[in-house]
């Protein structure tokens, strides 16, 4: 029988990383234009897989992080556990990201569009922009209190359940909404 250990993902984390951003080029390549071999393009069904794998790998990563602050000065380690985190997120984003709108306002964007969809707030309303950068915010926001609670209930895993379990049906949910701006926030989170 084949045992099943989280150490493994952590052990060939650099693998695992490598698969997924291969699977997410190959996924955004045939959409842009780029011509392969069919058995190529096949792969470009896998892409929203390589999305899952960056996605565990990055929750482990993020939980093995936040277990190595267990110490005297845990609010100060948090501090700078959240400082890390969206430095290493924001800086790249805000340079490349940046240039881009800086750009699109010397050619007429309005600055107060730029600075919205600079802000990954389009994403939420107009499903828009840096998808994986809005996701990350609020993310890195809430992985310390989820970490936290785990900490302090008797059985993690079925908190960690039913908070899936919770966030299924809430995506799952299709009911009309009267703000388009609402209706497509919801429909983001699905």
């Amino acid at each position: 029988m084949i045992q099943f250990n989280v150490q493994d993902i952590s052990e060939y984390r650099g693998q695992l990383m490598g698969i997924a951003t291969l699977l997410v080029i190959f996924g955004h390549s045939v959409g842009n234009g780029v011509a392969m071999p069919r058995w190529m393009e096949s792969l470009c069904g896998l892409s929203s897989v390589g999305v899952d794998i960056f996605l565990l790998v990055s929750g482990l990563g993020l939980w093995y992080s936040l277990t190595s602050l267990n110490g005297n000065n845990v609010q100060q380690g948090v501090r700078c556990w959240y400082l890390r985190r969206y430095k290493r997120i924001l800086i790249p984003y805000l340079i490349i990201i940046g240039f881009h709108y800086t750009l699109s306002v010397l050619h007429g964007m309005p600055i107060s569009q730029a600075l919205f969809e600079l802000s990954t707030l389009s994403y939420w309303v107009n499903h828009q922009g840096a998808w994986f950068i809005a996701m990350l915010i609020p993310v890195y926001a809430l992985t310390p209190l989820h970490y936290r609670i785990c900490n302090k209930v008797k059985s993690p895993v079925l908190y960690s359940s039913l908070l899936i379990a919770f966030m299924v049906v809430i995506s799952a949910l299709n009911y009309p909404v009267e703000s388009t701006g609402c209706q497509m926030v919801i429909d983001n989170v699905k």
